[in-house]
């Protein structure tokens, strides 16, 4: 993992921790990389590069196979040029339900490219 590779670990009590500097992670925190653009398609960790439920398809379809499609479009370099995150080589795919994973199940696929 780089230097500037930032891990971010979910416990079961939902609070996120950071793993580089030890320390729980607030809404305050997650505000800030919001407000930064460090979410965003030029940011330091884009995702939901589609634009989410909302923007992409409608929420009750937002199934796990809409997240892997925009995950091989970011790979390949075929996202539209307004989200296209530059040199993709890395992506993960998560979600419940339907086609990734089956009703309260989940999966996460993590993609490289060659």
């Amino acid at each position: 993992m780089s230097e500037s590779t930032r891990l971010i670990k979910k416990y079961p009590n939902r609070r996120l921790y950071d793993t580089k500097t030890s320390a729980y992670i607030t809404l305050v925190d997650v505000k800030k990389l919001v407000v930064e653009g460090e979410t965003g398609p030029g940011g330091r960790i884009p995702f939901n590069t589609d634009g989410g439920g909302l923007c992409n398809n409608h929420p009750a379809n937002r199934g796990s196979m809409t997240k892997v499609l925009e995950a091989v479009r970011q790979l390949r370099g075929e996202a539209h040029p307004a989200v296209q995150v530059k040199n993709c080589d890395l992506a993960l795919a998560q979600g419940t339900g339907f086609q990734l994973a089956t009703r309260h199940g989940s999966a996460t696929m993590i993609m490289e490219r060659e």
